[in-house]
């Protein structure tokens, strides 16, 4: 009799602690936790985007654009930024490679074209008032609609990727802000995204075949109060979600790829959800696990349904930049927050010497030629350290 109260007993207190450890996996990750994976995914970002730079020349379709999207969305999120070097990568990068380099055909590439409205929508707001950065990015979208807008009001992205969402929101987001606006530039982007806006609200929109899409448009459509519509491409999105927590590239895929999970987990938090639902705080978990020790998230890149070339820089930077735009939407860091991950000091200085370099000889000729760039290797004295 002793025996089986004792055994009931362990019984009773094994499931407790079951319980206990379900409930603690469905809790969401430490703030601590995100911001340590955020800070080492952003450095390897900017190493990635610099020797970019050093390299190419280029501002590129996505390495420059992806390294201020990500850097603008963690410190919106409250992340300690070097406010210093955000500075120098849009003034002595971005902005004069977007108003400068051209296609072959001899139009201006506008930070890359398809990029060129991230770059507006997800600026750095605190320098809204500085009257040189609101002229340049003006002219920036001045560039884009002059060289890729049709007269019908649509937009020639020549990548085979919808960007249409993105754009009318980085139109809006433009005129609706508090920037000081030139009048004739301003008249011109008002009437871009005017008639990109009556062609979209003309068409019969998409549910898109690819996931990274459908988020887009998920965004616009809780942008515009569409909430019938909202709720039919959520529903759709989610429906979509794999076994294993993520989202393939297309409804049929039959792998999951973490820029699209990352896409997704963004395209969620700017609708307003957050990890009070469980599909945020497991897609959360799928991030953080998915982060390989340098920082970044290994992807074949959208055109790769079969995970094949995860060894290229472009797709790495473009993974690690989204997913940690999305994990920094899912906290938010009180002010004054501290760092909690510091880079190896030799490369860190490595990074910035490369940078400064790249700017010095930026020569406004774009070289584009897709090659694996070299990057400055860890020093020998080990791993980066955290704080």
């Amino acid at each position: 009799m002793k025996y089986r109260i004792i055994l009931g007993l362990i019984v009773l207190l094994l499931g407790a602690f079951g319980s206990a450890v379900h409930a603690q996996s469905d809790e969401p990750a430490s703030a601590a936790e995100v911001q340590t994976a955020v800070e080492k995914g952003l450095f390897f970002v900017e190493k990635t985007a610099i020797a970019w730079w050093k390299k190419e020349k280029c501002v590129s379709c996505h390495d420059g654009p992806m390294l201020m999207f990500s850097h603008n969305i963690a410190k919106r999120r409250g992340f300690p930024i070097d406010q210093k070097k955000l500075d120098f990568w849009m003034d002595e990068w971005i902005v004069p490679g977007s108003l400068t380099h051209k296609r072959k055909d001899g139009r201006k590439d506008a930070g890359g074209m398809v990029l060129a409205p991230i770059t507006m929508l997800f600026r750095d707001l605190d320098r809204d008032t500085d009257p040189a950065r609101v002229e340049n990015l003006a002219r920036i979208m001045q560039i884009a609609g002059k060289d890729w807008q049709k007269e019908d009001g649509s937009w020639e992205t020549s990548v085979g990727f919808d960007y249409r969402p993105w754009i009318a929101l980085a139109l809006e987001s433009y005129q609706k802000s508090d920037m000081p606006k030139d009048d004739p530039i301003h008249a011109a982007i008002a009437d871009r995204g005017r008639r990109t806006e009556v062609l979209l609200q003309s068409i019969e929109r998409p549910v898109s075949e690819i996931s990274e899409e459908l988020a887009g448009w998920l965004v616009y459509e809780h942008r515009r109060g569409n909430e019938e519509r909202k709720q039919l491409l959520l529903k759709e999105l989610l429906s979509r979600r794999r076994d294993d927590g993520m989202w393939g590239i297309k409804v049929e895929s039959e792998y999951g790829h973490y820029l699209v999970t990352g896409s997704v987990l963004f395209a969620l938090t700017t609708i307003g959800m957050d990890t009070s639902d469980p599909v945020v705080r497991e897609t959360q978990r799928v991030l953080l696990d998915g982060q390989q020790e340098g920082g970044h998230w290994e992807e074949g890149g959208r055109i790769f349904d079969d995970g094949a070339d995860t060894l290229n820089d472009v797709f790495q930077c473009g993974a690690t930049a989204v997913a940690c735009a999305a994990l920094s939407q899912t906290i938010k860091l009180p002010d004054g927050a501290k760092r909690l991950f510091t880079p190896d000091q030799k490369l860190a200085q490595a990074v910035d010497e490369m940078a400064a370099a790249a700017a010095k000889d930026d020569d406004g000729k774009a070289e584009k030629s897709m090659k694996k760039i070299e990057m400055p290797e860890e020093s020998a004295d080990g791993e980066a350290s955290e704080d």
